[in-house]
């Protein structure tokens, strides 16, 4: 009743592996309550039914959880206070006019004395809240009906004023007494309201865990060339191990065209190869997991820790259990589970979601943590049988997959994205000038003074004008203007429109969760919200030039020169706090504290990686640092020292010197390296190279090259654009640069890609279906494809208008009808593959199948078969003719990725092809003839290609960029040919072409 001292609410004892606990809520006389309806209105509650139910029980505990915890906030106790009268019409929460303590059983051990850290659950913000922390207390013994507490660890009975302090009273004492005996150990947290509540203390990762140290997921074909040697008769691709076959379609210029890697029975296409671990894991280590998604599939396997590899065969399904055609994304991720190491919280009054401090001896059967290393794999059979062609393709027409980014042509042969993709290097924003220019205009044309960048929302590219004290909008047509600071340096304008607030020297900027643009107002030592209203607010610092504030509210610290922000996982805000050598992070609540600081020197870029971990540019330290959800801190990469150097080598060896960070699409990280006026890039098998800027030049250059041979002055930030595409501020030039593929049409509706020597274009869907064939100087389509409402190939159209019509029974296609009327006759077998191609004359091919798809007997009309055998992943090993030659095929491969190929002829006859990829990505092919010469072949990720004869001679080759289609087709630039006596000769190419229109390379006004 009301009347009592201290009413008390029980929730049922819950019991798991971990041990026994009851929540227990203590309600002191005269608290009031109100409840917050749907309608943000209040009404009192005079009476309350108390529930209280535990998230946090048994195995499916963390799964039970109302939404996911922050990074640093370890799964350890969650419960659902709520009120029955107050579910029952809607209400959000219920408040109470002071805090009523909440009790919890210590069954995990915590020492006396110690922070119980406190937060709950705001459903309207989707957000983990911190609220007043909470205190781990004793009953030493009972005195008079009085429980006597240790609430500090000192075994002693608290003082009154202790008790005091903590918002203990007589009435609760007497009624802990009551309720416990002595050497009970207890929780005890101030609740202001009734929401989904949590005591989580922060947690670490045993101190010697680590990542996955296996290489990445491989399939036998990653290695392959993309121009493998071919043995003619059939076409033999050597290196990989392929079988072709070509017939010519009779009244028509075109042939239909087998390539066994190309239907499902090619298992290396659908086999990855994961390693698990390498020679050695830490004793720390329980088990690995490893997680894969593909097509909507989910494989979750579990293994022992001396468990080196693993093999994960994809059925070519969906999650639904239908065929997928073409290639398809794998998403593979492999854990390691650690058991988690509680740590003491910080001293905070709000320590909930805080690093902790150091390794307390508690934890909880099902608090495991896991550190994930991340892959993304294509597998598949590369062209989709909805080609609708029996597993051939007709030579004109070709697929483009755009999740592997492969062009499959018709002929059989195959570009991958890396050779043809080139990075190429161009100007997007500024003219050259740091002189506010040009709002309201092309961004090309503009004076700036470029520092950091951010993409929005909407796909526009948002500039940090340093000297100019503005911030600029691109938006995706390419106009710029204003959209915070008027070009005074000073400070002004809170609350007003940002357009018409003082800015000084901004450095970074950063998107907030809701679409809010925040600015790093570094010479005001703020950071600065613009709303989607367009007004200006500041949110952290106080202007001053110090170090101040931790733990309260972040308006009123103090900043030195923040250089840096981004946002947390939570949506917390990080701050590098350059000039005070500390990471700030403000929670959603507005409250500042450090979270990183120790031996940090001027950190400038931020980032958070796609394993949850705090990536930080430790600019003179001249090292990445990371931050780990559990607090540990260690370098990634740097030596420490700025020189460049290390390229092609492991990133903790390399020379940097580091000011902006960000993380590309595959999970690479990327390095603004300023003073060595380059970018960086660390791949996820912590390799590091060079991907724009060559050398330490201070000047402009390359636009329209290939970015490792552009020259960059001073470089400031990184981001990458909505296509994938990375941009730099490239400061010292006063202009945005975008590095990007040459395949124009990769962002936009249809795709375009040039053919190798740069005659014709190709037109793809999205999807990548082939639409036409473009004549690249004069405009006309060579080719135009048509389809079924199937989407199966039913006409080729030429430049003359001729019509070559593929004819169809269903989707089943049954004659090729040639424009004069010439009609071959086309059947398939039961598995939908070619089983025979009869022409006008009567002559027809035979051809027989494994159930897969494998080309095992091909008969021409002359009645010669050939006979074709593979092994169990679909690889050829044999091939025998109708005259009893052939070849017998074999591969070794090699514990460093590399592996050989062996030709044996019937006779005997050895041919031997060795395929080595480099650190840096280089690529070496070595042939050697059956009498022991051999040719070397080191094809450079420079577009460089050295090659050695068997005589010595050797021949170097440099690609340069075609003037209208750039490395989509390269020219031969350069070549150097040097004889063994040192006799050399050097040819030069250059081609250059004349555009009636800049922006429209098929408007040629002349070629030469």
């Amino acid at each position: 009743t009301a009347n009592q001292p201290i009413q008390v609410a029980q929730g049922r004892s819950v019991t798991d592996e971990d041990g026994t606990r009851q929540a227990v809520v203590l309600f002191p006389q005269g608290v009031t309550a109100v409840m917050t309806l749907p309608d943000g209105s209040t009404q009192p509650l005079t009476q309350l039914d108390v529930r209280a139910t535990e998230y946090t029980v048994g195995d499916n505990g963390p799964e039970a959880m109302p939404a996911p915890l922050p990074p640093q906030s370890g799964y350890t106790y969650a419960v659902e206070l709520s009120v029955d009268q107050a579910i029952a019409v809607g209400a959000t929460r219920v408040d109470f006019s002071q805090p009523v303590p909440l009790y919890v059983d210590n069954f995990l051990n915590f020492p006396v004395g110690g922070i119980v850290p406190v937060g709950w659950y705001d459903r309207s913000r989707s957000a983990w809240v911190p609220s007043d922390n909470g205190r781990v207390i004793k009953i030493i013994s009972i005195d008079n009906g009085l429980a006597l507490l240790d609430v500090d660890g000192s075994g002693q009975a608290a003082s009154t004023e202790a008790l005091a302090e903590l918002g203990i009273t007589e009435a609760e004492r007497q009624q802990l007494a009551s309720l416990y005996a002595p050497g009970k150990s207890l929780w005890r947290s101030p609740i202001p309201h009734f929401t989904p509540w949590d005591c989580n203390w922060p947690y670490s990762v045993p101190s010697n865990a680590v990542r996955s140290s296996g290489t990445a997921p491989q399939t036998k074909d990653d290695n392959k060339p993309d121009k493998p040697s071919c043995k003619t008769g059939c076409i033999i691709e050597a290196e990989s191990q392929v079988l072709g076959e070509t017939i010519p379609v009779a009244g028509t210029p075109f042939s239909l065209n087998y390539r066994s890697n190309r239907v499902p029975g090619r298992k290396t296409a659908y086999t990855l190869e994961i390693p698990l671990r390498g020679d050695s894991v830490p004793d720390s280590l329980k088990r690995i997991v490893l997680e894969i998604n593909i097509a909507g599939q989910q494989v979750n396997k579990a293994f022992s820790v001396d468990r080196q590899s693993t093999t994960f065969v994809w059925d070519g399904k969906d999650a639904f259990g239908r065929k997928v055609q073409g290639r398809q994304e794998a998403k593979v991720r492999i854990g390691y589970v650690y058991g988690v190491v509680y740590t003491n919280p910080s001293e905070f009054q709000q320590s909930f979601a805080r690093l902790g401090e150091g390794p307390i001896s508690a934890g909880r059967g099902q608090a495991d943590i896991t550190l994930w290393k991340e892959y993304t794999k294509s597998l598949g059979a590369g062209y989709p049988l909805s080609a609708g062609m029996g597993s051939f393709s007709l030579n004109v027409h070709h697929t483009y997959d755009p999740i592997a980014k492969i062009l499959y042509s018709g002929n059989g042969k195959q570009r991958r994205v890396t050779n043809i993709n080139a990075a190429v290097i161009n100007t997007v924003a500024g003219n050259g000038g740091y002189r506010f220019s040009g709002d309201g205009g092309l961004a090309t044309k503009a004076g700036l003074s470029p520092m950091g960048i951010a993409f929005g929302p909407d796909g526009s590219l948002y500039i940090t004008d340093f000297r100019n004290s503005r911030i600029h909008r691109v938006d995706v047509d390419g106009i710029i203007n204003t959209v915070a600071g008027n070009g005074s340096h000073g400070f002004s304008g809170d609350g007003g429109l940002a357009t018409e607030a003082s800015l000084r020297n901004p450095i970074d900027i950063a998107f907030g969760p809701d679409g809010s643009l925040y600015i790093a107002d570094s010479g005001n030592h703020r950071i600065r919200r613009v709303d989607v209203d367009g007004i200006i607010h500041t949110v952290a610092g106080d202007g001053s030039r110090v170090f101040s504030g931790d733990g309260g509210l972040a308006t009123e610290a103090g900043l030195h020169y923040p250089t840096g922000i981004t946002f947390g996982p939570d949506g917390s805000l990080y701050i590098t706090d350059s000039g005070n050598h500390r990471i700030r992070r403000v929670g959603v609540d507005g409250i500042i504290n450090t979270v990183a600081g120790l031996n940090l020197n001027n950190p400038r870029g931020i980032a958070f990686g796609p394993d949850g971990g705090l990536y930080i540019a430790d600019t003179r330290n001249h090292r990445i640092r990371r931050v780990g959800v559990n607090g540990i801190f260690n370098t990634v990469v740097g030596r420490g020292h700025y020189a460049f150097s290390g390229d092609g080598g492991l990133a903790t060896e390399a020379g940097i010197n580091p000011v902006d960070i960000a993380f590309g699409p595959d999970g690479s990280l990327y390095i603004v390296d300023v003073w060595n006026y380059r970018i960086r890039r660390v791949g996820v098998d912590g390799i590091i190279n060079t991907v724009a800027g060559k050398n330490r030049e201070k000047k402009f250059s390359g636009d329209g090259g290939l970015a490792t041979e552009a020259n960059l002055y001073s470089p400031q930030s990184i981001a990458f654009g909505p296509d994938g595409s990375f941009y730099i501020a490239d400061s010292g030039n006063s202009r945005i640069r975008r590095v990007s593929s040459m395949l124009p049409g990769f962002s936009l509706e249809n795709i375009i890609l040039a053919s190798e020597v740069g005659g014709l274009l190709y037109e793809f869907t999205p999807e990548g279906r082939h639409l036409r064939t473009l004549d690249s100087i004069t405009g006309k389509a060579v080719y135009t494809f048509a389809y079924t409402e199937n989407g199966y190939l039913q006409e080729i159209q030429d430049l003359d208008g001729d019509i070559t019509r593929i004819e169809r029974s269903g989707d089943t296609p049954v004659a090729i009808i040639a424009p004069k009327g010439q009609r071959t006759a086309l059947t398939l077998d039961d598995n939908g593959y070619l089983n025979s191609m009869t022409n006008p004359a009567g002559e027809a091919y035979q051809l027989h199948y494994t159930d897969d798809g494998l080309l095992k007997e091909f008969i021409d009309p002359r009645s010669h078969k050939s006979v074709y055998r593979y092994d169990e992943l679909g690889l050829l090993v044999e091939d025998t003719d109708a005259a009893g030659g052939g070849w017998t095929l074999a591969r070794t491969d090699h514990s460093d990725d590399s592996y050989t190929t062996t030709m044996t002829s019937k006779k005997g006859r050895v041919t031997r092809y060795q395929v080595e990829p480099q650190t840096n990505g280089d690529m070496l092919r070595v042939n050697t003839s059956p009498d022991g010469t051999a040719t070397q072949t080191l094809i450079k990720t420079n577009g460089e290609t050295v090659t050695i004869s068997a005589d010595g001679t050797q021949i170097v080759s440099k690609q340069g960029p075609d003037p209208r289609f750039g490395m989509q087709a390269p020219i031969t630039a350069k070549m150097t040919l040097t004889t063994p006596n040192g006799l050399s000769a050097l040819v030069t190419t250059e081609k250059t072409a004349e555009l009636t229109d800049a922006s429209n390379p098929l408007s040629v006004a002349k070629l030469t």
